[in-house]
């Protein structure tokens, strides 16, 4: 229970020290909105009611009261407005008896305005042109007659407008606004979104690149490939800048665009780009309780024959394991979509299942598929010794192939979308020939992000594994399912979240199950609080036993954000802690969410 109590007040202490809990407000007025009528504005005036709060602490003035009644009555009224609501009245009253400053806003919301007509105009000079333009039948808005007007929803579907004029045209310049005229007699407004576009259909007659100096041309030729005569969009434009961005080669990417002298009709796009260095050297560091001190250091170039191939390099070493991982990526290799991928491993490990050396060659191709979805598959080839009760050698050929679909917004912190990975290799071993098994995996990653005080993100995990055609006892024990430490069950050692033999010392599974959750609050730009649980298991069947033993852990973690993403620092203790195997408590810091 001492490990509880001091999490707990760890939690606290940080909070306060955020001024999250308890923080001395006795300075700033206190605001209430008060409204009349039964109108469902409750909780929208409730949802702002922070903001109100943070507007005040910026404001200052000599007369400093008056400036929070000014400034707080435009704030309400603006949002009323922006709710339809435009004959609203807000009166200001200040309660005789209060122990600190109080501002009480007294609003009379009255009458929200609905849409008496709908339409759709051209200004000059498209008007001359309709009959060239593709525009969508008034039906197709949302937004119909005798509805409410809601700034967000009449600007939501202005941007749909547009976006529908884009993509069904080519055009060099357009515009879409919307027009509101009001009648406060009957309480209605007429609303028109008003169309400005080029006269004619515009196509792109060149693209070119300036600034370009060990980036190959032809590369950036592949990245944002177009026909002769292709149609030109600004949109377009934009998605050949992101394009190019992504790469990773470059600081600037500038595009302009350029009518061709003596056409009304052609376009010339050149993107003016600034190279980055393309060799960056990498040191990072780590700790665990189980697994002491890391260090990792690396070499990483991401031009290596201008082409945008990338070569990456990475040591990693700690107490129990020893590896220098070698990476090259060719893009666009035969296709358009599709990465060569080649790997090589050394690896020595040393923990309390087993010690190992061993080294691998793999050769990959992943093709996108999609904007989320990836494929991949190739050959693996791997030697290793490997010492449990006795050394044996494996000389493994494998098959890895892998389907995964990605909408996550951000990969080392990611807020929202979800990421699904399912994975099959068959391995056969080359030196007896009477190993073969098929091993698979499914992990999945989910986050939904709460729109309230502190941004909090719920953050869920799942991996389930399965081995079929060998026995646990006969199957390498690098290729078993482990469980337990700082990227798996936290709270509980390495690879010890599971079965383990006479000595103590976790013999794996053919199969496995992981779960955690977390929830992850943003205190301010630069921290942040996690409160999470883990649990999962290894078996000795071919699928996990649902329903069976589990190992939990929980504790609470402190994130610091920076350019590269966070850094995290997670204290946890096992919820199932066995007598003189497990620690009270595990302390884990590395760079990065969990997951």
């Amino acid at each position: 229970m001492r490990q509880i109590y001091l999490i707990i007040f760890l939690c606290i202490y940080v909070l306060y020290s955020f001024n999250i809990l308890g923080a001395n407000k006795s300075k700033l007025p206190s605001f209430i909105i008060a409204k009349t009528g039964n109108l469902p504005l409750d909780k929208i005036l409730a949802a702002h009611q922070r903001e109100l709060d943070e507007n005040a602490k910026i404001t200052t003035s000599f007369n400093q009261m008056a400036l929070w009644e000014t400034e707080g009555k435009s704030f309400l009224l603006k949002l009323l407005w922006s709710l339809g609501y435009y004959s609203a009245t807000i009166d200001i009253k200040h309660p005789e008896k209060s122990d600190r400053p109080t501002i009480i806003f007294q609003i009379t919301p009255a009458k929200q305005y609905t849409i008496r007509r709908i339409s759709i105009e051209l200004l000059e000079p498209t008007a001359k042109q309709a009959a060239k333009l593709h525009l969508p039948p008034l039906t197709w808005l949302t937004l119909t007659a005798d509805m409410p007007v809601v700034a967000a929803q009449v600007l939501a579907e202005q941007k749909r407008l547009y976006d529908f004029i884009e993509n069904n045209n080519c055009l060099l310049n357009l515009e879409v606004n919307h027009q509101v005229t009001i009648d406060h007699i009957l309480h209605v407004v007429d609303l028109a979104f008003t169309i400005k576009a080029s006269s004619t259909a515009a196509y792109i007659s060149k693209l070119s690149f300036d600034g370009l100096q060990k980036v190959n041309a032809e590369y950036m030729h592949k990245i944002i490939s177009v026909k002769e005569h292709s149609c030109f969009r600004r949109s377009i434009v934009n998605d050949y800048r992101v394009a190019i961005q992504k790469s990773g080669l470059f600081t600037m990417v500038e595009p302009v665009v350029t009518p061709v002298v003596g056409s009304d009709a052609a376009v010339n796009i050149t993107f003016k780009v600034k190279e980055r260095a393309h060799r960056t050297v990498k040191a990072g560091t780590s700790y665990s309780t189980d697994l002491g001190v890391g260090i990792n250091a690396g070499w990483e170039h991401r031009n290596f024959f201008g082409q945008g191939e990338k070569v990456n390099s990475m040591l990693s070493l700690t107490k129990v394991e020893k590896k220098l991982d070698t990476q090259f990526e060719k893009p666009f290799f035969l296709i358009d979509n599709q990465t060569l991928k080649i790997n090589t491993l050394l690896e020595q490990q040393n923990n309390k299942a087993y010690t190992s050396q061993g080294v691998s060659l793999a050769v990959l191709l992943e093709r996108k598929i999609s904007s989320h979805w990836t494929a991949g598959t190739g050959g693996k080839y791997g030697f290793s010794r490997i010492k449990e009760e006795a050394k044996k050698d494996f000389a493994l050929f494998s098959i890895p192939t892998h389907l995964a679909y990605d909408t996550r917004d951000n990969i080392l912190d990611p807020k929202s979308g979800i990421v699904v990975k399912g994975e099959a290799s068959p391995f056969i071993d080359t030196i007896s020939f009477n190993n073969k098994f098929l091993k698979t995996a499914i992990i999945g990653s989910g986050y939904l992000p709460i729109k309230t005080v502190l941004e909090p993100v719920l953050a869920l995990r799942a991996v389930v594994g399965s081995t079929f055609g060998i026995a646990t006892p006969k199957m390498p024990a690098t290729e078993r399912f482990y469980t337990g430490g700082a990227s798996s069950i936290r709270g509980y050692g390495y690879k010890l979240a599971g079965p383990l033999n006479q000595k103590n010392d976790p013999i794996g599974g053919r199969s496995m199950i992981e779960t955690s959750a977390e929830l992850r609050l943003r205190l301010n730009k630069d921290f942040g609080l996690v409160a999470f649980i883990d649990s999962g298991n290894v078996f000795d069947l071919a699928y996990p036993k649902f329903g069976g033993k589990l190992y939990v852990g929980t504790g609470l973690g402190l994130r610091y954000y920076t350019g590269f993403g966070p850094l995290r620092l997670d204290v946890a203790m096992p919820l199932n802690k066995r007598r003189k195997i497990d620690s009270a408590f595990h302390l884990y810091f590395s760079i990065g969410q969990a997951f």
